[in-house]
């Protein structure tokens, strides 16, 4: 009847406005902050009466998609670089990409450099000192492009709370062994433990401060890549705001730090390791200490040698996803003989793109731990890990009487172990704690040696450029 059509118009109506609202909304959140370089998403060439410098701009480039030529770029010297950002207004933008200037300065200098929020002057700084002039990004009109616009968006946005607020998974005090193994092992069922890491000195001893005060000096693995002293890395931390920031994620800190290795036990529950028997050697690694800023952590993986895992968050937020070992999380895609593929999609980006998957179909187990909050992760399970806050914690694998089999003939399997999982000195590989654009390493012709590059008389110049 008339009525009843009348309401449903009303109804279209009163949606099209929401969505009308929400579409202003994001468009107002997106013009707020802009770009440095002027870079816009690609989508808005629909909307704008404008032509994409691109096409003009890149030269013979311009047959590459904006992933290659950054990846071509990446190939260069600092001086190769701030040449070819000479040459026109899209190339000025594409060399200035912060992944591309982050991975030459850690080839260049490793850990040792002061990071000052921007990786260019990082560089410049590190390299110049004082002579170095600085770095002001120039803004460029119509330059559309996804892949430079979405990393910055990303890098800059807040943590959403619609991706926190899903909590799914047991919380527990006083729970005894038996009923751990019973209710949790044995199934293979995630639980959070809130009562142990308190009762550790570790507790007090790790404060953030207290660890600058005694191990600021000492020299941990970041990224797999590079070591860093701990006071040079929070203080990257404080500073970062990266789509993919680093991670400290150190096998070898009890080494390091002997007090360390004093100040914190294995609680009751992972005890029985049976892994402790096994010649140190050739035991596997086992245990890490994991520092990160937020946006950094783990994207999806299932832990090395059919281990489980214990993480002990001594402070800090991490938001954690759980698929089971039959439930390939969405985004993830295998390959022939059951591996991962690495994936060239960030921590955030899943999150953006994925996470609103899980409202429906299968939906995975999810948490936020905080400070003072040990997880047990069972073996086989997918997870991945998002630091929300500055994070510091241990993360054990362990192997008992429940996953002794497993693991027996995983490690039987030594070549798979070693080409999935491991890098050849051992570290957690960068696709896990590091997902990245994949930049392929500089060439040694290319490559510019700090003490070659300080001697370079029109560095200033060129840096600065």
């Amino acid at each position: 009847d008339d009525s009843s059509s009348a309401q449903a118009e009303g109804e279209e109506t009163s949606q099209a406005n929401k969505r009308s609202r929400i579409e202003k909304d994001k468009s107002s959140e997106v013009e707020a902050s802009s770009h440095p370089y002027g870079v816009k998403p690609l989508g808005n060439l629909m909307f704008e009466e404008a032509e994409n410098i691109r096409t003009s701009s890149l030269g013979k480039l311009n047959i590459f998609d904006d992933m290659t030529v950054i990846k071509l770029l990446s190939m260069l010297s600092y001086q190769d670089l701030n040449k070819i950002a000479s040459a026109s207004k899209a190339l000025y933008v594409f060399s200035h990409n912060p992944d591309v200037w982050r991975n030459l300065t850690l080839e260049t200098f490793g850990g040792d450099f002061t990071f000052t929020g921007n990786w260019k002057t990082t560089f410049g700084t590190r390299l110049l000192g004082d002579k170095f002039p600085g770095h002001v990004p120039l803004r460029v009109e119509n330059l559309f492009s996804d892949v430079l616009f979405s990393p910055w968006m990303r890098a800059t946005m807040t943590i959403r709370n619609a991706w926190l607020k899903r909590d799914n998974i047991d919380r527990r005090s006083n729970l005894s062994l038996e009923e751990f193994v019973e209710k949790y092992e044995k199934p293979g069922r995630p639980v959070i433990i809130t009562d142990v890491i308190p009762t550790r000195p570790a507790q007090e001893a790790w404060a953030k401060e207290t660890l600058l005060r005694r191990f600021g000096d000492v020299k941990f693995r970041v990224s797999a890549t590079v070591d860093m002293t701990l006071d040079r890395f929070a203080d990257y931390c404080s500073k970062a705001s990266e789509e993919r920031p680093l991670y400290l994620f150190d096998k070898s800190f009890c080494s390091s730090c002997p007090e360390m290795d004093k100040e914190y036990s294995t609680p009751i529950y992972f005890q029985d390791d049976l892994m402790r028997l096994v010649p140190a050697e050739i035991r596997p690694d086992y245990r890490w200490l994991l520092y990160g800023p937020a946006r950094s952590g783990s994207s999806f993986h299932v832990d090395p040698n059919a281990n489980f895992a214990w993480n002990a968050l001594i402070w800090g937020r991490k938001k954690w996803i759980f698929y089971p070992p039959d439930q390939v999380p969405p985004g993830v895609e295998l390959t022939s003989d059951g591996g991962m593929q690495q994936t060239e999609f960030s921590l955030l980006e899943w999150f953006e793109n994925y996470y609103p998957q899980t409202k429906e179909g299968y939906r995975p187990l999810e948490c936020l731990t905080t400070g003072g909050e040990l997880l047990y992760v069972p073996k086989g399970w997918w997870h991945c890990v998002l630091n929300v806050d500055d994070s510091l914690a241990i993360a054990t694998n362990c192997v008992t009487r429940y996953n002794l089999l497993d693991a027996v003939d995983y490690l039987q399997q030594a070549s798979r172990a070693q080409s999935e999982y491991r890098t050849d000195d051992g570290d957690v590989p960068t696709s896990v704690i590091y997902p990245s654009p994949l930049l392929p390493s500089r060439p040694a012709v290319a490559a510019t040696t700090a003490s070659s590059c300080a001697s370079d008389a029109s560095a200033a110049a060129a840096v600065a450029a």
